[in-house]
């Protein structure tokens, strides 16, 4: 079945499978590497280092500004991996620590965006969860480029299945919870916050097999809210669910 939009009041989503109640005690006894600051103060030399030490899950603390590059891809890592700029009491984002996205910033694994800074370098900045179990806490703060755009968030891996996204917090330009591709399998997107000024999508830009659900209970949708962006390319071959619960 192809499908352009459908509403559905049924469809209740928790978060409890991403934010559980031990979070961050749990945080504590995690592998933690720094990286941003001076000298031989930090642990990883860049984002890449962080990464390769967290095969198996852990802490990025970003002390000061670190350079995403152009085009990111993150290790694979079995486990989550945090990143944040607020460790044992300290923020360090009032020094300027912040992640510079390039147009790309590709997921490898379970990820947590919290208390930390995102600036995009460019209108095409975008964080391509591929396909990964992927949060943005409410304490995410989003800077647009130069010409004016927030980063943008792609749920799906291209030519993939899947996606698993909660957004609690940040300023963005547009969502798509499927791909910039073909995707198949299920798709997930739970919005409880946070400032949109793009179309936000339960699929994705090209065609899609399978269910997409969207679940929205809080946040500001200045560029609309829909199942399918106006591309030439999307399609959905399945069922559609956008639940409006709160939000503007």
């Amino acid at each position: 079945m192809s499908a352009r939009f459908l509403l559905s009041l049924s469809f209740i989503f928790s978060l409890s499978s991403f934010i559980s109640p031990a979070l961050l005690p749990a945080l504590r006894a995690e592998h933690t590497v720094f990286i941003g600051a001076p000298g031989s103060t930090a642990s990883a030399s860049d984002l890449s280092n962080a990464f390769r030490q967290l095969p198996s899950g852990g802490v990025i603390i970003l002390r000061g500004p670190v350079h995403a590059g152009a085009n990111f891809s993150a290790t694979p890592h079995a486990a989550r991996v945090t990143l944040t700029s607020l460790h044992n009491g300290t923020d360090y984002r009032p020094a300027g620590a912040r992640l510079l996205l390039g147009d790309s910033f590709v997921l490898g694994g379970p990820a947590f965006f919290d208390n930390i800074t995102l600036a995009a370098a460019s209108d095409s900045s975008r964080v391509f969860c591929a396909g990964q179990p992927a949060v943005f806490g409410p304490g995410v703060a989003c800077l647009p480029a130069p010409n004016g755009k927030f980063p943008s968030l792609v749920a799906a891996a291209r030519d993939g299945n899947l996606s698993n996204l909660a957004v609690l917090g940040g300023e963005w330009h547009s969502l798509l919870g499927g791909s910039s591709g073909s995707s198949a399998g299920n798709l997930s997107v739970t919005i409880r916050g946070g400032r949109f000024h793009g179309p936000v999508c339960a699929a994705g830009s090209g065609p899609h097999k399978g269910n997409a659900t969207l679940a929205i209970h809080g946040g500001e949708f200045l560029g609309g809210v829909a199942v399918l962006p106006d591309t030439p390319a999307a399609a959905l071959n399945g069922a559609a669910s956008v639940t409006l619960n709160n939000g503007v």
